[in-house]
């Protein structure tokens, strides 16, 4: 498969400031885990954000803690780990990628799942990926802030059975219909943080009001609106 465009939901003030200034905001890792709950883990907020490592409690022999050793019972909820400090990430700005295979949902080739509108009613579309993450770069060079970047696709994984390393580009696959694509920045700020890029004008096109969204594909066109 291969990307094609970003799509960025949001409410549509949002969007505009997105489109037509360049802002982009990102939100801390500590957010998304604080408010995690029980029966929302297909929406925004996710209890694995910011680990290292996950491990299923049937997968370990035993657990030290302080120089003693534990046996696990062999169920219950997953151990993670937060011990990567050198790649922690700590700022996480996420989009959808749309790629050149349609995803059928229901029956019907679509762009993306319109799930995705959980997350609001308006979208952008970013049609050049490239200089969008330049003018990413550009900013960051020039930034005292942030100390480390990186931007690529999530991967999903089982998190009944998964065990290994989790970080911030891997997410339980209860969130695959997201499709997301996601900047992360190690930064000192310790609240949420803007990065405003400029217009993207000829880079992104948006606002577009949900009603307007078409969201199908024919005769092997994507068609959004």
């Amino acid at each position: 498969m291969r990307p094609i465009g970003l799509l960025k939901f949001g409410k549509a003030g949002n969007i505009a400031k997105l489109v037509e200034h360049g802002e982009l905001f990102f939100n801390t890792v500590e957010y998304f885990q604080r408010n995690y709950q029980d029966g929302a883990s297909r929406f925004r907020f996710d209890r694995f954000e910011g680990s290292s490592h996950l491990y299923q409690q049937k997968d370990l022999v035993k657990v030290t803690i302080a120089g003693r050793d534990y046996k696990p019972y062999g169920k219950g909820d997953p151990l993670l780990l937060y011990v990567d400090k050198e790649n922690y990430f700590t700022h996480i700005c996420c989009f959808t990628e749309v790629v050149n295979e349609p995803l059928v949902i229901e029956g019907t080739p679509r762009m993306f799942d319109p799930s995705m509108f959980q997350f609001g009613d308006a979208a952008a579309f970013v049609l050049d990926m490239k200089a969008f993450m330049d003018r990413i770069l550009e900013f960051v060079k020039e930034s005292k802030d942030i100390a480390l970047l990186k931007a690529d696709h999530v991967a999903y994984f089982d998190a009944n059975s998964y065990s290994g390393e989790t970080g911030a580009f891997r997410k339980a696959e209860a969130y695959s219909y997201q499709h997301e694509f996601r900047i992360a920045l190690n930064t000192t700020v310790e609240d949420s943080y803007t990065m405003k890029i400029g217009s993207l004008s000829g880079i992104a096109f948006g606002p577009i009001d949900k009603s307007d969204i078409k969201n199908v594909i024919e005769n092997d066109q994507a068609i959004l609106s």
